[in-house]
């Protein structure tokens, strides 16, 4: 095999490597995305519940109300995250 040759294979093992890394990132990145997107709802409507039981002095009912609310919506939320990106990648495939 000449210097040539070399070079050939090692530019294709490079894209295919670039490839194989991107896949893996995007991954990555979901993952991050999912957990921000579950820690942020859940975390807002906590919040906005404890507001509404300070205010109206309903005995933490509220809290568990809107905690309940979020933790429902961030993990369908997540849900259509994943859904959505898995069927691009089958799309593209």
């Amino acid at each position: 095999m000449n210097v040539e040759q070399s070079f050939r294979m090692s530019k294709v093992n490079y894209k295919v490597r670039s490839a194989e890394m991107k896949g893996s990132l995007k991954y990555l990145f979901l993952l991050s995305q999912v957990g921000l997107t579950i820690l942020t709802t859940v975390l807002l409507f906590t919040l906005l519940g404890v507001y509404l039981d300070r205010r109206w002095n309903t005995k933490g009912i509220l809290i568990i109300f809107f905690l309940l609310f979020g933790s429902f919506a961030a993990i369908w939320s997540a849900y259509q995250l994943i859904i959505k990106t898995l069927s691009e990648d089958s799309e593209r495939k």
